[in-house]
């Protein structure tokens, strides 16, 4: 490895909704996309529950746009946390230089 730029690469299968699809994936990330595997494959089976008329794969889409909907919700959390935190620094920058 040079400088950690370099991965090594691992082939793996998951299945989704009941299909298998080979992933070629870096070694390092398996554990967290096995973990959403099992998160997206949970929901399905929530939503054929929930939703005992539709087919797998309109159960599949709910769960993917559920999960999509709350990574785009925690993205917007972090920026927002960002921004709230760079207000405060400088709130407590200005507050310290007119206390001088």
């Amino acid at each position: 490895m040079q400088n950690g730029m370099h991965s090594e690469m691992r082939s793996i299968n998951v299945t989704v909704a009941g299909r298998v699809f080979p992933l070629k994936i870096k070694i390092e990330e398996e554990d967290a996309i096995r973990e959403t595997v099992l998160e997206i494959n949970e929901l399905v089976q929530k939503f054929q529950l929930m939703y005992v008329r539709r087919d797998k794969y309109d159960c599949l889409a709910m769960a993917l746009l559920t999960y999509a909907v709350e990574v785009h919700r925690l993205k917007t959390n972090s920026v927002e946390s960002k921004i709230a935190d760079r207000i405060d620094r400088i709130d407590l920058f200005l507050t310290k230089l007119l206390e001088k």
